[in-house]
């Protein structure tokens, strides 16, 4: 064998270790997310302690199963006095919960528990969007770096819409990223409708459009008001917006107004309400902190990278 031809082989043999050693990276990247969100089901009611908002969401999701009615009655007297009092609470979003008190009953495991399974969504769904992006390697290490922040732990066992929020926006980047590639029409339009409908789940839900535009804004560049797909898209969006408005606003307009209202009066006013630059800026340092980001850096840097 000539010199020429044992360099090839020794190429060819580096070369297939690659994709060996990815795989096995890969693998045990997996297993090493198993392990923690199994931690995560045996600690799901240990830590954190319970916060207000899961004895709301509970006693809504609670009641809607005894007496058909999704709301709070913990809040009979204040936030029931227009009538009309289940408008503020979500039917995707609340719906879960029902399910998991159906089956399970009711308590703290059962309402923590629906919080654990979107977050295993959100781990599946990080690793494909990660895998279609760039490897499967770069997808198991995002989901790897998520599932050990304190931002996961948190949303990942609080009985609250956080998770949900992110865990459907994921899906709906990653349906994105199809539709970009395949250009089918129906993927734009789940793409938009994924988003548009997290705002059924919580209002907050529609500032992921600002991402979802991001990333057809990335592909397109230029042309982005002349393709089809983001017309589709928008199109799927309004549809979402249009299921809430139809859920919650049209069936009483003035009572889903005056309980708005009834829900942000008092003393403190919304920080947007007042367009104030020092308000805004406390505000969303305070929002920065409440995730404990200022406690953990590299969560907050990998975020905004």
């Amino acid at each position: 064998m000539n010199l020429l031809a044992k360099s090839k082989d020794r190429a060819g043999v580096a070369y297939g270790a690659i994709p060996r050693a990815e795989t096995i990276l890969a693998l045990l990247g997996v297993l090493a997310v198993v392990v923690i969100e199994i931690s995560h089901l045996v600690l799901l009611t240990s830590y954190p302690s319970v916060f207000i908002d899961e004895a709301w969401n509970a006693n809504a999701a609670w009641n809607w199963l005894q007496t058909g009615v999704n709301f709070d009655p913990m809040h009979a007297g204040t936030m029931d006095q227009y009538g009309y009092e289940w408008l503020r609470w979500p039917v995707i979003g609340n719906a879960p919960y029902l399910a998991s008190f159906a089956v399970l009953g009711l308590g703290v495991f059962q309402a923590r528990l629906v919080s654990w399974l979107f977050g295993v969504v959100l781990i599946i769904a990080t690793i494909m969007v990660g895998r279609r992006s760039y490897s499967m390697v770069t997808g198991v290490l995002a989901a790897l770096i998520l599932s050990l922040s304190f931002p996961f732990l948190q949303a990942n066992h609080y009985a609250r819409w956080d998770i949900m929020l992110a865990a459907v926006a994921m899906i709906s980047y990653g349906v994105a990223l199809v539709a970009l590639e395949k250009n089918r029409w129906w993927t734009h339009l789940l793409a938009g409708l994924l988003v548009g409908i997290s705002v059924e789940i919580h209002q907050n839900g529609i500032l992921f459009a600002l991402g979802l535009a991001a990333v057809y804004l990335a592909f397109y560049k230029t042309k982005i008001l002349r393709q089809k797909g983001t017309w589709l898209c928008a199109a799927g969006g309004l549809l979402g917006i249009g299921f809430y408005v139809a859920v919650h606003i049209l069936p009483s307009p003035s009572a889903y107004s005056d309980l708005f209202s009834l829900s942000f009066a008092g003393p403190h006013k919304i920080p947007i309400q007042s367009l104030n630059p020092v308000d805004l800026l406390a505000s969303a340092r305070a929002e920065i902190g409440r995730y404990r980001f200022f406690e953990n850096y590299l969560d907050f840097a990998l975020i905004g990278a």
